[in-house]
């Protein structure tokens, strides 16, 4: 499941001239209900301005990124004790949008991924999938997946526990502190797919942006 012998063709057969990179492979090999969902969310304007670039990518990174974000946010990564101790990321991005090809799945995950990224906007502003730089003092322009990961989940949480929206002015303080820590530092670049390192990420994230008092 979800490293199918149609993608491992694919895969194979991709040898001459420009290679496709995986998400172009999926939007090949998975055509349905949750591929048309990628590219419906893709023209989400707020989105748009947050990727970087109202142009939508040719290689499709824009669409893998918002899958990342449904398949790393689902509870058998973040809750399961089964998950496993490390993900190929390829894979199960693949796993995923096999499993959620379904019709009866993709109201859920329109209304996820809009309103994560309306509360996103408003709480964080263009910087949100920012590093930050403690020597230079200024935001990375830089679009960061890691911290992409961490802001996304962490902000999909606060709106399932009903978090009022932050002061934008104050959380952005309490993200910039924790991206000047070693510790979250090393999060971000070292061993990112370990499933330890994920959920540390969004939870270190999440315990120091939202708080049950804002």
């Amino acid at each position: 499941t979800g490293d199918t012998s149609l993608y491992q063709i694919f895969e194979r057969i991709n040898s001459s001239g420009r290679s496709l990179l995986p998400q172009e492979i999926r939007n090949c090999v998975y055509q349905g209900p949750i591929n048309t969902l990628l590219f419906e969310l893709n023209e989400n304007e707020k989105w748009r301005k947050l990727w970087g670039s109202e142009r939508r990518d040719d290689r499709m990174r824009d669409l893998e990124f918002i899958l990342r974000f449904f398949a790393l946010s689902d509870d058998f990564i973040m809750n399961d004790d089964n998950a496993p101790a490390r993900i190929s990321l390829k894979k199960y991005l693949n796993q995923f949008m096999e499993l959620s090809n379904h019709e009866s799945k993709i109201s859920d995950l329109r209304i996820r991924f809009n309103s994560t990224i309306d509360y996103v906007f408003d709480t964080f502003g263009l910087s949100a999938f920012h590093n930050y730089s403690k020597e230079q003092q200024k935001w990375i322009p830089a679009f960061s997946p890691t911290i992409y990961d961490s802001i996304m989940i962490s902000s999909d949480e606060a709106l399932k526990r009903g978090i009022h929206l932050p002061n934008q002015k104050l959380a952005q303080q309490s993200k910039q502190k924790l991206l000047e820590t070693q510790e979250y530092q090393n999060l971000l670049y070292q061993e990112t797919m370990r499933t330890p390192n994920i959920k540390s990420r969004v939870n270190l994230m999440f315990e120091s942006v939202f708080h049950e008092d804002w």
